[in-house]
């Protein structure tokens, strides 16, 4: 498993090891099996617009 930020802004979804997860809008999402499942746990908890990180979870990565 690994662990899962969200921008609380932009709604973008980081790993932990991401450089953008230092950014002061970025929340603790939680553990998961993959990128994918973070998103669908996010958008089931209101983010809507939840989408992948195109430099650390470029296989969720849609928008």
């Amino acid at each position: 498993m690994e662990t899962f930020y969200i921008n609380n802004i932009t709604e973008e979804i980081h790993r932990s090891n991401c450089i953008y997860v230092k950014n002061p809008n970025i929340i603790f999402l939680g553990s998961f099996n993959s990128s994918q499942d973070a998103i669908v746990y996010a958008i089931l908890g209101g983010k809507s617009n939840a989408d992948g990180c195109a430099y650390c979870c470029p296989e969720s990565h849609t928008k």
